[in-house]
Order: C-alpha cells, then structure tokens, then sequence
C-alpha cells in the first residue's frame, strides 16, 4: 500500500510538469499557427471594455487615462466601469470622467461575476474586454485582442499578464511563473483552439458567445473555457498585455493565490462533468493535466513524502525513496533561506524555492477552503 501512495503520486506530478508539456509541445508544433490580417477601422468590432472594480480609489483613475489612449477608432469604443459596492471614492472619480465618455455602472454589493452579468447585458457591442482597475494596456492591446474575431469561429481571446517589477522578489517569481511558464502552455493550448481561462486582466469574448454564470463561478478561468466546451474556439495572443507591479510582500501573493484557488476548485466542483473524456476529450485532457493536478499538487507531494518516510523506517526504501526525502528536505531548507535571505530583494534560486512553498501552501489551503467553506462571490482589490 505504501508503494503505490509513494510511486502513483510522484507519477502523477511527474506527468503533470514534464510529459504534459512536452507532449504538448509536440502536438502543437503540428498544428499550423493561426495568423490574421491585419484589420482597417472600418472592420473592427464594436467593442465595450468592462472594468470590475471594487474600492480601486488608488488605481482607478490611471487605468481609465490608459484607456482613452489605446489604439481603437473612438466610435466603435465604449468604456464602462462595473462598481460593485464600493465603499470609497471610486464612483466620483469614475464620474469625473463622464465628459471623456466614461460610463459608470453599479449594482451594489453583489459579486464580480454576478455584477458582470448584468453589464453585459447593457452592452450592444460586438466584442466585449473584461479588465481590472489596477491593470493598463499596452497601446495596441484593444485592436489585438479583437483581431482574432474575424474568424467566425473564435469565442474567446485572452491576452498576457505581465508584472513588471522583476528588480522586486514577488515580481521576479510571479513573473517566471504568469509571464514564462503560463503563456507557453497557453500559446501551446490555443492552437487546439482551447485556451483554459483566461487573466481576470485582459480577455476578450463575442458577445453573441458570452454565457452568464452562477455568482460563486471564478468567470475570468470558467468563461473561456465553457465557450470553448459549446465548439467555440478558445484563444491567447501574446501581442496584447495587462501590466502589472506584483504585490511588494510574498504575504499577499499568498493570500491573493488562496482566493484564486478557493473559488477555482469550488467552481471545479459545479462543472465536474468538464472532466469526462466521452463529453469533451481535448477539454478534459487539458484540464485534467494542466490545472486540476496543479491544485492537487500539495496533496500528492505530502502523501509522497509521507510513504517514503514510512518505507523508509520499515527497511523497503530504496534509492529513490531516500533520493525524494533528500530533494523534498533540501528544497525546503533552501525556501527557508529564501523566506530570510530573498524575500525582499531577487535572490535566483532562494527567492523561487522560497515562491514555491508558498504557491504549494496557497494551493493547499484554497483547495480545503473550496470543500469545507463553499463558495466565495464578492471581491476585492486585495493590495
């Protein structure tokens, strides 16, 4: 029994980081890259950009002069910010922007998803950009993010999140993470045309495609991918990105990645049948491999460790048993040192080990959330 509790669970993370993606960098190479003309302005969608904030005092103001200055014909633009019951003063300085054509929606305090359900409702445009108060655009980032939507087929596109403050230890891991690791599995995914979810920062969806969601539902990650099971394409261009500076304290990524985690697994749990083969087989592999084993990951870890402990003392470890227990102790040791010597300055090596453990840990505390607390509907900025 404790062999299969060692060898299944290592298995399983083995896949998941080395034959998932070399498999999948091996099929993508097949696939032939999509590519799209570029695009007048008389052929460009209409387009709405749908900013949720929620007590964005600090950042407001500056993501909506980034807005009025990105790339995109002025006719076919509107810019809406989506206030869901804010208790600051985000709503007068979004109505300072009014004469600029800044338009203000809130609903009270009843959840980003719930709150964008009802915007989309008011929107009559072709394509809609779901974006964060805190998150400004490259200039171009409109006009690619509604490129791809010359093709009929194409549902959802969802662009880069990239932090910015690498000099910063936060920065630098998160950024290794989102900016490197993220978007090769996503260009990789999007061309089987099924890019799973999307940064709540910077995504795009056909209107005529949008499915309103429950209220507990994480809609950045679930929309794409629930356009994508209806036989829509689901894609990601990396030519438009949302920048971002990295929380200053390893604390708060911590507590940022929990909530992600927490509403992930709990929204994983309503659309369980995404993990049927019979029903989506491309969906269900991709999901599967890359992200419910990532969620699961602490628990396989710890269950690995635990039975090499165990054969260990009972005389039945071998090599690798002993070669686990080495790496598992080293690595936490130097996330030790991490967490004292690189977590206020990019220490490579210290500072990842160190952004390790505590994505493990964030994973591991999100997931018990999603099982014993339920859900999570409302939302905040979290800075």
């Amino acid at each position: 029994m404790t062999g299969w509790l060692f060898y299944l669970p290592l298995a399983l993370v083995f896949y998941q980081f080395v034959v998932f993606p070399l498999l999948l960098f091996s099929l993508a190479r097949r696939k032939p890259e999509r590519t799209y003309r570029e695009l007048s302005d008389e052929e460009l969608p209409t387009l709405t950009v749908l900013i949720a904030a929620r007590n964005e005092e600090r950042s407001i103001a500056a993501k909506l002069r980034n807005c009025l200055k990105l790339r995109y014909p002025k006719e076919k633009l509107r810019i809406i910010v989506v206030a869901n019951g804010c208790t600051d003063g985000t709503p007068e300085i979004v109505r300072g922007f009014a004469g600029r054509g800044i338009e203000l929606l809130e609903y009270g305090e009843v959840g980003k998803t719930v709150a964008q359900n009802l915007a989309v409702r008011e929107c009559d445009s072709d394509v809609i950009v779901f974006s964060d108060a805190n998150n400004p655009y490259n200039l171009d980032g409109l006009y690619e993010l509604a490129k791809p939507f010359q093709d009929p087929q194409v549902g959802s596109v969802a662009g880069v999140h990239y932090y910015f403050n690498t000099e910063q230890a936060t920065g630098a891991t998160e950024g290794t993470y989102m900016t490197r690791i993220e978007t090769l599995l996503k260009v990789a995914e999007s061309r089987f045309g099924a890019t799973l979810g999307a940064a709540g920062s910077i995504y795009a969806v056909r209107r005529s495609a949008y499915i309103p969601l429950p209220p507990d539902v994480m809609s950045d990650f679930w929309e794409p991918v629930l356009i994508a099971a209806r036989g829509w394409r689901s894609e990601f261009t990396t030519k438009a990105l949302a920048f971002e500076r990295a929380h200053p304290e390893f604390e708060g990524e911590f507590r940022r990645k929990v909530r992600i985690i927490h509403r992930a697994v709990f929204s994983m749990l309503r659309f369980r049948w995404m993990l049927n083969p019979f029903r989506h087989t491309k969906l269900a592999v991709l999901f599967f491999s890359h992200k419910l084993l990532r969620w699961f990951d602490p628990f396989l870890l710890i269950a690995a460790f635990l039975s090499a402990v165990v054969r260990i003392l009972a005389g039945r470890g071998g090599w690798l048993e002993r070669s686990y227990f080495l790496m598992v102790t080293t690595l936490g040791f130097v996330a030790l040192l991490g967490r004292g010597l690189g977590r206020e300055r990019a220490v490579p090596g210290l500072s990842h080990a160190y952004y390790a453990f505590l994505m493990m840990a964030a994973a591991l505390k999100g997931t018990v959330a999603a099982f014993r607390q339920g859900s999570m509907s409302s939302w905040d900025h979290g800075r």
